[in-house]
């Protein structure tokens, strides 16, 4: 499968694609993998937005960022942008919802 496929597929799943483990082709995965971590911190990215959401989308931002009203709208033109690190699994869901909700796209990606 191309990198780009794997990508999108994860995006699609959110937290539980994260947890899949792909390897390539023909390898053969090390028995440190065999078995799945939990993962404990996530971060937030912002991937995309309806052009007619984006005042909601920036209020979401400021909500969750504390920001004021042009560094929200300046991070809003920013896409893709991470807009919180180091959440726990049910806070980034929780956020992840949130902005769903008013027709944001959202990825969540472990922490490093």
């Amino acid at each position: 499968m191309e990198k780009n496929m794997l990508k999108k597929i994860v995006a699609f799943l959110g937290v539980l694609g994260a947890l899949i483990s792909f390897t390539g082709c023909g390898n053969k995965p090390d028995d440190s993998s065999s078995s799945v971590q939990e993962i404990q911190s996530w971060d937030v990215t912002l991937v995309s937005f309806d052009s007619n959401s984006k005042i909601k989308v920036i209020k979401e931002i400021r909500e969750l960022t504390e920001l004021g009203l042009k560094e929200a709208k300046d991070l809003s033109e920013s896409v893709p942008v991470v807009i919180a690190t180091g959440k726990s699994t049910d806070d980034a869901q929780e956020i992840k919802v949130k902005f769903e909700n008013v027709g944001a796209v959202i990825e969540l990606t472990p922490s490093k």
